[in-house]
This record gives structure tokens, C-alpha cells and sequence, in this order.
């Protein structure tokens, strides 16, 4: 459809993809136009998403944020905003709606403006984003929008590297690179030339690295040993620095500064004087912010909250102060503004609704203009301010960013680009032949945790495919999308309704009900939930409660909540009305009648703390990668099957045959965005 028609003032000339107001001509992507027209043709209606991407982008892999962009740019253009929506409205969880004035036209077209005009323009777009950084404190009651575009790798190796950060000059960028065990090297890169330089002679457990103002140090922390080692290991840390310039010319041993401490040290950043900042943890595991002199070796307290819990910070070395980032006991994450001496300039509780569960971490990193942070979560990337508001930035790639740093001088983003391929898999054991396997649902995307429909052919899963988690169906070799959750689901753990026609899973710490249609209700729960465990047969769910990881069940229909008084939860199903199997500790345990009986032979068999209970059957996944059955009436355990390593856990099984996820890939590498204000 290439008829013009005016919106609200506005002259929109598909042929041309422009939008016309007092002879000022924005042009706009062909996306967004598309997606302005369907909206214009079903004015005063609600276009859900799903129409709205299958009409514009049919056929196409692109991630969650594209159509959100788009819609960004059109209110751009036609002098809209997501707070004022007097053109374009957002209905959450639908879709969009056009609420503006419309009339078609059959009119010439006006004419672009003249070269005077255009001139203007050009400089007025240059201008405005340096004047939006330069105000953005003084404007700090507008929402901060940045978009990060033209991904570009840093690193391209078959190893994995993160966290990456700028030198002050902006010249290299100074990275990890993990080797085997958990070990990894501190690695540079010239930006310039691409030549790379290991700096570290003795692989180590390393933390986040930090500059010092002139470039020529690196100060960082580590532990003694790998995450992964036993529980019997007596872990410690230390804090480190490194000469730079030494580092180049060849890989040194760092210079530990401290001590291997039994207290957690982490997060270090250089301040004034050459003095080092870390979060230090005390013998009551209260975090503290201190500095430690270099020079005596002596650390000095310089933030100590009694009442919130430190577990992020940064600092601002022109403005000579910190944005420290804490948690509360009742859950309430809030961020301050901390200087040298400990004074507290300001503080903001972090309005975290938009970026997830109130139990994610939210690691913040500066920005050059010390106005706000970038952190990140599950859910992506967010923008950060002092004012608690979280916002995400507009992006468009697969796979998971973490561990953000902004350029010291220009507008670039450096990131771990974190990039999970996971696969479905039936297999069936076969007595005479070894084993039947068939993937499903194949993409280069992560697929988790499939499930048969109870009383049909279908299997559910969890993929991120389309950028974002949600929940897919699989049937007669054809994949539906379910969930339209925009900010995508918060874990792959979901269940079916014993009847097969519904499917809970999990969206900001609440539980959502989705119908096969794509339909969807919430259930209200006045506690956080963590984990959904199994929609018993009385329609009610049980759960575990991120607060303890107690035990709870929840009416699907009247929303009642039944505390079940179990803490320390891993895993748990119902057997009967009196009886409770729940795994804790690596653990199994019967629960009948407020009594706990251990059982003991199952053990050395909980390696994985993902089961499936079937037919009075438990199954699930050995240390030794051997697929295994618990009955429990008799008690007897059989080694069914090796499996492959690669798999990582058994989600459902039917009729002998039985759903696994398996890796197929695993990758972090370094990506680099420009970014526009």
C-alpha cells in the first residue's frame, strides 16, 4: 500500500517512506513503516505482537527488541512518546494500537524541503545527542534511551573470553581468556593493530580487571581454587597488581598484595593516591567498601552499611565518588552515592520490575559521564540512573550480553557476547541395539527442558530462538511459539496441567498460566517463586519459594497458599495427598504426616538436582553420566543406559522413550557496539 494519508498533522508517504510535518521530512526504515501502515489499516484495534512480526518480518530470526525499535523510531518521528502515547499506544503483553486522527489522501505529496533546511537538519542531529549527554543529570526526569548497533567481534578463538575493559586511553582492552580447569590468563589487545599479548606467566582463578589513571597498572582479585572444586576445599582470596608495561614486553607473575584471606575479596577499582578499592567481607559476612594503601598495605574502611549488604559498586574518579549497588534483607536493591570519605550523597531504591526478579544482581559499570551505569541480568542489558529506574536499551542480537564496558572517549560498548546451543533429544534405550536418537526442534539457539503433553502428541520446551526465552510447542514436526512475554520467561522450568491443555511456567518471580490458544492469566502469589515443580491433580501447583527455598502449593483457580513447611528445597513431587518426595542437601526424603524419612540409597545418584517421577518411578542423571530408575515402593535402583556427556539433564519420559538436553556448543567472545543517544 504505497496511498499517503495524514496522521495527527503528519503527511506518511509509504512510497517514499518519509513522514512530513511543516515541511521537516524524517525519513524511515521500511520496517517501521510497515509496521505503521498494518497499525493504520486496523486503526483504533490491538495488533498483537505475533501479527505484527509475522507480518513485517516473515520468516526472519530477529531478536525481541525489533519491534519495539520500530515502534520507537515511528513515535520518534511523529513527535510521540512511550509516557505521552497519544499516536501510538502500548497495550503490555498485546500488543499496539494507532489512536491518532487518520485521513487518507490522494493529494500531491509535498515536496522535501530545500538544501538550507536539510543543512539544518543534519546539524541539529549532530548536536542534540552531545547536548543529551552533557544534560542528562539535568534532564534526569526523562527516561534515558541509547541504542547499540553494528556488532563487530573483538576475539576470535575456540577459546572463551569476558570481561573486558577499556584502558584509559582507549587504545587496548584488557580481557580474560579461560584455559582448562577454570584457570585463565589475562590477555590484552592493541584495538588498533588486533595484536594480542598474554600478560599473565601463571594461569589463575582471576577477578574482573581494573586501570589505573595513567594505564600502566592492573589491579584485580583471586581465589585459590576453581568454583567447581569439592566442598572440602578451604577456599581463599587475595588481591593482585600487575605492570602493564612490563606485561607486554612479556607474560609476569602478578604482585600479590595481600595475603590468601579466608573473607571474601572482590571487585576491584583503582581510586585517588593510587589506593585500591574492594569489597571486603568481614567475619560476621557483612561486605564492606575499603581502600588499601599500597604503600603500607593496610586497608581503611570507607562504606560499611549495617543494614544492606554491598554487592557492586564502581567509581567516578572526576567526580571522586563511588555508585555503590546493595540489597536489603526484605529484598530491595537499592544504589548510592558514596564518597571518598563514606558520606553518603544520595540514595534511591532500583525499581527492579523491568529487569526481572528482585533476586537478580545487578553488577553495575559507569559510564563515562558518571550520570548512570549499564548493568545487566537474564533478561539482557539496562540502562541504570540514581534514581533507582531501570530502562533497556534498544539492541538486536542472539544470545546473552554480559559484563558490559563503556569507551573512556567515544560512544562504544564492549561486551561478553555469551552464546548457549542446546538441543533436544529422544532417546530410547534398546536392549538388542544400544539406543534410538532423535532431535527435535533444531536450531542454533538454546532448547531446554522439553516435556510431553499429558494427554496428546505434543512436547513443550523452553528456546531462546527469537532472542528472548519463551515457550514453544512441537507437533507433527511443526514449532509454535506460546509465550509473548516480553522481557522473555525467567527460567526454562515450566509444567503442564495434568489435563494437557494448559502450561505454568515462570515470568518476574510469578507464576503465568498459558492456554494452547497463546492465551495467558497470572496467578497471584504474595511471595517470590523460584522454581515451578508440578501441577498435582487437586489443581493446585507446587513450587519452591525463592525465600529459603521453602516448599509451597498454590490453587490454580482460588490462588489459595499452602505453606508445606519444608526448607532447603531442590526438587520435590507429590506422590499422594499425605505423601512428599523432595530431594535437599543431595538428599531424598519421604514426607508423611509432618514425619521425614531419609533415604539413603539414592544418594550417590543425586548428581543433578533435575528428576522426573513417573508411574511410581524416579529417574534421573549420575555423576557417571548412567541414566538410572529408583522404584519406590521396592526400593530397587537400576543403571538404565550410559549417556553422553554432553548431556546435561533428563526432563520427561513416556512409554520408554525419554527427553534429554544435551549441549551442543558453548562460546563467550568479546563484541563491540557503537552506540547512539
Amino acid at each position: 500500500m504505497s496511498t499517503p494519508f495524514l496522521l495527527n498533522g503528519h503527511l506518511v508517504d509509504p512510497s517514499r517512506n518519509q513522514i512530513v510535518l511543516s515541511k521537516q521530512v524524517t525519513d524511515v526504515p521500511p520496517k517501521a513503516m510497515a509496521v505503521l501502515i498494518l497499525l493504520a489499516k486496523n486503526a483504533g484495534k490491538v495488533v498483537s505482537h505475533d501479527v505484527l512480526m509475522e507480518a513485517v518480518w516473515p520468516n526472519a530470526v530477529v531478536g525481541p527488541n525489533t519491534l519495539q525499535r520500530s515502534v520507537t523510531q515511528l513515535r520518534k518521528a511523529l513527535g510521540d512518546s512511550s509516557k505521552q502515547q497519544k499516536i501510538i499506544k502500548t497495550h503490555a503483553k498485546q500488543g499496539y494500537s494507532l489512536v491518532g486522527e487518520i485521513k487518507w489522501q490522494q493529494a500531491p505529496i509535498a515536496q522535501p524541503p530545500s538544501q538550507v533546511v536539510k543543512y539544518w537538519q543534519n546539524v541539529y542531529w549532530i548536536i542534540v545527542p552531545i547536548i543529551i549527554i552533557f544534560l542528562f543529570s539535568w534532564l534526569g526526569k526523562e527516561e534515558l534511551q541509547l541504542s547499540f548497533s553494528n556488532p563487530r567481534p573483538i576475539t576470535a578463538t575456540d577459546r572463551n573470553e569476558t570481561n573486558a575493559r577499556y584502558s584509559p586511553d582507549g587504545e587496548f582492552l584488557v580481557f580474560k581468556r579461560n584455559g582448562p580447569a577454570c584457570n585463565t590468563h589475562l590477555w590484552a589487545k592493541r584495538l588498533s593493530s588486533g595484536e594480542e599479548y598474554q600478560l599473565t606467566k601463571q594461569a589463575g582463578v582471576y577477578g574482573s580487571v581494573d586501570w589505573s589513571a595513567d594505564g600502566n597498572q592492573l589491579a584485580f582479585t583471586s581465589q585459590n581454587v576453581c568454583n567447581k572444586s569439592p566442598d572440602t576445599v578451604q577456599k581463599c582470596w587475595q588481591f593482585n597488581t600487575l605492570d602493564f608495561a612490563l606485561a607486554l614486553q612479556q607474560p609476569i607473575k602478578p604482585v600479590s598484595r595481600s595475603t590468601c584471606q579466608k573473607n571474601r575479596v572482590a571487585v576491584a577499582r583503582w581510586v585517588d593516591k593510587g589506593d585500591v578499592a574492594l569489597i571486603v567481607s568481614d567475619t560476621n559476612s557483612n561486605r564492606q567498601l575499603r581502600s588499601y594503601d599500597l604503600k603500607t598495605g593496610e586497608y581503611t574502611v570507607i562504606y560499611a552499611p549495617l543494614n544492606h549488604k554491598i554487592y557492586s559498586y564502581d567509581y567516578d574518579p572526576k567526580k571522586k565518588q563511588f555508585a555503590v549497588i546493595s540489597t536489603t534483607q526484605n529484598n530491595q536493591h537499592r544504589i548510592e552515592k558514596v564518597d571518598l570519605a563514606g558520606h553518603v550523597i544520595s540514595t534511591a531504591l532500583i525499581q527492579t520490575g523491568n529487569a526481572g526478579s528482585v533476586y537478580e544482581y545487578y553488577s553495575g559499570y559507569l559510564h563515562p559521564s558518571g550520570d548512570f551505569l549499564i548493568t545487566y541480568t537474564d533478561l539482557g542489558l539496562f540502562l541504570l540512573d540514581f534514581e533507582g529506574r531501570i530502562t533497556k536499551p534498544d539492541y538486536d542480537i542472539l544470545g546473552q550480553l554480559i559484563y558490559p564496558n563503556f569507551h573512556p572517549k567515544e560512544n562504544k560498548l564492549v561486551v561478553t557476547h555469551l552464546n548457549y546451543d542446546s538441543d533436544i533429544a529422544v532417546l530410547k534405550p534398546l536392549i538388542s541395539e544400544g539406543e534410538s536418537i532423535n532431535v527435535i526442534a533444531r536450531s542454533n539457539a538454546a532448547e531446554r527442558n522439553a516435556q510431553f503433553q499429558p494427554t496428546g502428541k505434543a512436547i513443550a520446551f523452553v528456546s531462546n530462538r527469537t532472542g528472548s526465552q519463551q515457550l514453544w510447542l512441537y507437533n507433527e514436526n511443526k514449532v509454535s511459539k506460546i509465550s509473548h512475554e516480553s522481557l522473555g520467561l525467567q527460567s526454562d522450568q515450566f509444567v503442564w496441567s495434568p489435563t494437557g491443555n494448559e502450561i505454568a511456567v515462570l515470568v518476574s518471580d510469578k507464576v503465568v498460566v498459558y492456554r494452547l490458544d497463546k492465551k495467558s492469566r497470572q496467578i497471584e502469589t504474595s511471595i517470590p517463586v523460584k522454581k515451578i515443580l508440578q501441577w498435582q491433580t487437586n489443581n493446585e501447583i507446587l513450587f519452591i519459594a525463592k525465600e529459603n527455598n521453602q516448599l509451597f502449593s498454590i490453587g490454580v483457580n482460588n490462588q489459595l497458599l499452602t505453606e508445606l513447611a519444608i526448607n532447603d528445597v531442590q526438587w520435590a513431587h507429590r506422590l499422594t495427598e499425605d505423601q512428599l518426595l523432595y530431594v535437599s542437601h543431595n538428599k531424598a526424603f519421604i514426607e508423611s504426616a509432618g514425619k521425614s524419612t531419609y533415604l539413603p540409597e539414592l544418594s550417590p545418584f543425586l548428581h543433578h538436582p533435575k528428576f522426573v517421577l513417573k508411574q511410581n518411578k524416579l529417574f534421573g542423571i549420575n555423576s557417571a553420566m548412567q541414566l538410572w530408575s529408583y522404584e519406590l515402593t521396592s526400593k530397587k535402583i537400576d543403571v538404565l543406559h550410559k549417556i553422553a556427556k554432553s548431556s546435561s539433564f533428563i526432563s520427561d519420559t513416556r512409554g520408554g522413550e525419554f527427553l534429554f538436553t544435551f549441549s551442543v556448543s558453548f562460546k563467550k567472545e568479546l563484541l563491540e557496539f557503537d552506540i547512539q543517544y
